[in-house]
């Protein structure tokens, strides 16, 4: 499955409507994926990343997505994060 086990049309549908927002966080040493959620609360669903060449790898349930830092994270922020409608830090 795309991006996580519960991430059907209808929940992604759901959660856009309540104001949730796609945001891209450039990675690095200092701010890693798992700091990013943090960051957030856990309030975010990974969806994508894209490699310094451009590549893009798209999250599923099956394989984990791993960015790296120097890689850019692509993830839709719930309404709940506490960073919603702020400036990013990563």
């Amino acid at each position: 499955m795309l991006f996580e086990e519960n991430a059907t049309y209808a929940r992604l549908h759901e959660l856009i409507k309540q104001g949730a927002e796609l945001r891209s966080a450039h990675l690095h040493d200092e701010v890693d994926l798992e700091q990013y959620c943090e960051l957030h609360d856990d309030k975010l669903m990974a969806l994508f990343c894209i490699d310094a060449n451009g590549r893009i790898r798209v999250a599923n349930s099956e394989i984990p997505l791993d960015p790296q830092p120097g890689e850019t994270l692509i993830s839709l922020v719930y309404p709940e994060s506490p960073l919603l409608g702020r400036e990013e830090y990563a």
